[in-house]
């Protein structure tokens, strides 16, 4: 396939996108750096997935005009109507067929669509020429194609990118041996085919040089996500005066004790010492999942509504202190939430209930605004909640210095300098 005077042209596969994904955090990643990589003159294409809701573009309706833009079900750069909203029962349905899916499907439910998806990329490079393809995931079925294209196009430059790492962590792993015997397969011939691979969180880049032996380590790079640096200038103001003290959670929660983000153990403390905790607020943002609605009937629980991105940014400056929670040991080495970096860009406190080897725990630590807590430890968690409520000790002072390095625009920076590297002679 011949070049032409310009090799800054790349195709970026991702099922996440915009305007057909609701969830801002999961598409962030490769809309910001499609972002970056336009206003740095490259050609930027995409191929996303398509849905039946237009949830627009989080305020970046101009990059629009600056992408190709093909879809996996049509392939073509058109978008649908605004639809209506789905019902109840829908997303019931939809909720169980998951489960059965994430067992059954290897790796997931792109490879029902195997075809389209391929026939799109293919449309896609004969219409953009590009001299790079990224395969971003989860899904994780996305990166399958980079072994055809590879084959197909080999003068192509290929990267993996690895927003949550896949056979490495087990909340993307099967139940059953063989299924897993067959994904970690799948896995290691596609990234055998990438010219680099590259990881949001360096816990996963980590596991990765493990998992994959004899893949170069200078092959695999971490390169964060990363806090939108305009947001600080709207969070970093005076605090409202308020007798109580209030801790913010923004995303979704439960109060199962299965669920990795639980939060039953608060929820226990709180309806056991009900007289003490009426001097702080807990106010919930995002999806709540309650099997048990009366663990949280107390006054101190403030049960909110989901709320955008950018009205949480806004709201956050209203908290004393921002709560992040992930109780489940086995799947929190590796994951950066989305939230952990939009805390950071709040300026705010943290208080942390994360696995101590997580790497959401080693940002905290070392921009040093958080407290750090075992969820199974209750004595030490109201030994914590007695010194604040008695001013025995406050919450830490965040270290500027150490800030900046966990900005969206340097690790885009770091992204496209990467770039650059593999189109050099």
């Amino acid at each position: 396939m011949p070049h032409n005077s310009n090799d800054k042209r790349i195709l970026i596969v991702c099922a996440q996108f915009p305007p057909f994904y609701p969830s801002y955090g999961g598409l962030a990643r490769m809309l910001h750096l499609s972002k970056h990589l336009t206003e740095h003159n490259w050609n930027v294409s995409v191929c996303s997935d398509i849905g039946n809701v237009n949830y627009g573009w989080f305020g970046y309706e101009t990059l629009e005009k600056k992408i190709l833009h093909f879809f996996f079900n049509t392939g073509k750069s058109s978008f649908t109507e605004n639809k209506k909203e789905p019902g109840k029962l829908f997303l019931l349905i939809r909720k169980y067929l998951s489960t059965i899916q994430k067992e059954l499907l290897i790796p997931d439910y792109t490879v029902i669509k195997f075809k389209k998806i391929k026939s799109t990329i293919n449309e896609a490079i004969d219409a953009a020429n590009p001299s790079i393809v990224l395969f971003s995931g989860p899904p994780h079925g996305i990166l399958l194609h980079t072994s055809w294209v590879k084959e197909k196009y080999p003068e192509i430059k290929i990267i993996v990118d690895y927003r949550d790492t896949w056979n490495t962590q087990e909340i993307f792993r099967k139940n059953y041996f063989l299924l897993r015997f067959i994904e970690e397969y799948l896995e290691r011939r596609s990234v055998s085919k990438a010219d680099m691979v590259v990881c949001a969180s360096p816990n996963g880049t980590e596991n990765l040089n493990k998992f994959f032996k004899g893949l170069p380590k200078t092959n695999v790079e971490t390169i964060y996500n990363g806090y939108d640096q305009k947001n600080i200038a709207k969070i970093v103001e005076p605090l409202p005066t308020s007798d109580k003290v209030i801790i913010g959670y923004f995303g979704a929660i439960s109060d199962q004790r299965s669920s990795y983000r639980s939060i039953r153990f608060l929820l226990n403390l709180i309806q056991s010492h009900s007289n003490f905790f009426k001097k702080f607020e807990f106010w919930f943002f995002g999806d709540i999942h309650m099997s048990e609605e009366q663990l949280w009937e107390h006054p101190a629980i403030k049960i909110k509504r989901s709320v955008s991105n950018k009205e949480a940014l806004v709201l956050m400056k209203e908290c004393t202190a921002l709560l992040v929670v992930h109780t489940d040991e086995k799947s929190g080495n590796e994951p950066i939430p989305g939230k952990i970096y939009d805390y950071l860009a709040s300026g705010k406190p943290t208080l942390a209930f994360l696995p101590r080897n997580s790497a959401s725990t080693e940002i905290l630590a070392e921009v040093g605004n958080a407290i750090i807590l075992d969820y199974q430890k209750p004595d030490e968690i109201m030994t914590f909640f007695r010194s604040i409520a008695e001013g025995a000790q406050k919450f830490p002072s965040l270290k500027p210095s150490k800030l900046s390095k966990y900005t969206r625009e340097n690790q885009c920076n770091k992204y496209r300098t990467l770039l650059e590297s593999l189109l050099s002679p």
